[in-house]
């Protein structure tokens, strides 16, 4: 195979971990670079290679590489483990694990979440993932998770802080209500860093 083809094969498999965007950000470079080399639009000479390797931080060579199974592992990708829960034991010490995802972000205290309802709609679908840092405070605008007692089952709303002791979580589908602190108890589990969305 030329060097140039084993090339894109390894770049579009760190395309499929994550994403182009997400390797265009993690190298500084244009969505539309990436592609143009990852669709033969452009060369992907011996230049390029290396400083994507430098900026992606993987071993220099990496990207000519061609490997037995045909596929760079995990370990030199640079994408971590994050263990995917159901909704009802996200706020247990102990969650319900059903899978594990691979996040590009290294965040060791993080679960992830399948979307279930519409609360989030449109923003988030039913069957869209979020990943979310848990015991992070949370700014006004952010995404967090929470658990409203007496409810087992957390929620995942808008932040919006009210005055210097109290908050709303706010729905972005106005069918489903706004919760204040004032009214209710409200356990903040965590912090949205990152989601993916299915069409």
């Amino acid at each position: 195979m030329p060097i140039q083809e084993i090339r894109r094969a390894n770049l579009q498999r760190l395309v499929d971990v994550s994403s182009v965007s997400d390797v265009a950000k993690r190298s500084g470079r244009p969505i539309s670079q990436i592609c143009d080399v990852l669709y033969a639009r452009k060369a992907f000479g011996e230049k390029l290679a290396r400083r994507l390797e430098n900026e992606l931080e993987l071993q220099p060579g990496e990207l000519d590489q061609v490997r037995q199974s045909g596929v760079l592992p995990v370990e030199d990708l640079h994408v971590y483990k994050v263990p995917l829960v159901t909704w009802n034991t996200a706020a247990s010490p102990t969650p319900t694990v059903t899978e594990v995802l691979l996040s590009v972000i290294n965040r060791p205290n993080s679960i992830a979440l399948r979307i279930e309802d519409a609360s989030m709609f449109p923003l988030l679908n039913p069957g869209d993932l979020v990943v979310c840092e848990k015991d992070v405070k949370p700014a006004p605008g952010k995404y967090v998770l929470a658990q409203i007692a007496p409810e087992a089952t957390p929620v995942l709303r808008r932040y919006k802080q009210t005055s210097m002791t109290t908050f709303d979580l706010v729905p972005e589908n106005p069918d489903y209500p706004t919760i204040k602190s004032t009214e209710a108890e409200i356990r903040l589990l965590g912090v949205m860093v990152e989601s993916t969305k299915f069409w």
